[in-house]
């Protein structure tokens, strides 16, 4: 990429400034703690997600696992861009995406698919905007309950990993609910101020930082579950990350 020329205006309207300074704290984030293992671990995660996404996909019964896979990979990048920035509260709804998307494709993956007419789960996700009728019959077929219980009846060790994880994030960002309303927030007689980026020496930054390696591990063993034998060359990678999920 060529060097960015940036114009007179760049940093003098809101939102430039904005970004400009969320660039920054990224920098500054990764620069300052990068002798700590847990940005060697945040690259590792990336890495195995990089190389997962080599392997070859079966068209014809998984038409629609590198969707899943792709957008869980995207919503981890997200989730690092934010917790390094120090938007910490938002960064935990990427990390319940990143989540959801695992947990649909191993949802929709254990339908056997030993026929030839499309499978009811994956019709079911594909034609969800047909109709309202097909809205909230995908709804009801897609609940979070359905999707996690499923990958309890897999690895109930993982489904545990993932059910803090998810609770975690429903509940420090990922929906308005108080722990993720006063993250970043201060209550004072003077009314209430919110910092929208948080310096990455703030205790909380470092926190989500932490859950985004963490969820990143546990959406990538999902995703293990469905490639089965074509993550052998890679699962060694992945393993030796589960210390970081040991204690959830």
């Amino acid at each position: 990429m060529s060097e960015i020329i940036f114009p007179e205006w760049w940093g003098k309207d809101s939102i430039s400034h904005f970004v400009s300074s969320a660039h920054k704290n990224c920098i500054a984030t990764l620069i300052n703690y990068r002798d700590k293992p847990i940005i060697d671990a945040m690259i590792v995660v990336n890495d195995i997600f990089n190389e997962a996404s080599q392997i070859r996909f079966n068209i014809k019964n998984e038409p629609l696992l590198p969707l899943f896979f792709g957008r869980s990979h995207g919503c981890y990048l997200g989730a690092v861009r934010l917790s390094t920035s120090g938007q910490v509260a938002e960064s935990y709804a990427l990390m319940r995406a990143c989540i959801e998307n695992g947990l649909y494709a191993l949802y929709i993956q254990s339908e056997p698919t030993d026929r030839e007419d499309i499978p009811k789960r994956t019709k079911i996700w594909m034609e969800r905007h047909d109709n309202e009728e097909n809205t909230r019959r995908c709804r009801k077929e897609f609940t979070y309950a359905n999707v996690s219980n499923n990958l309890k009846k897999h690895v109930k060790e993982l489904w545990r990993h993932i059910s803090k994880l998810y609770t975690f994030a429903i509940d420090y960002g990922a929906h308005p609910n108080i722990q993720g309303a006063i993250t970043t927030s201060e209550i004072s007689e003077n009314g209430v101020r919110t910092d929208l980026l948080t310096s990455g020496d703030n205790l909380v930054c470092m926190l989500s930082i932490q859950r985004t390696v963490q969820v990143g591990i546990c959406v990538l063993s999902i995703y293990e579950l469905i490639f089965e034998d074509r993550f052998r060359h890679i699962e060694e990678k992945l393993r030796e990350l589960h210390t970081y999920i040991e204690k959830i």
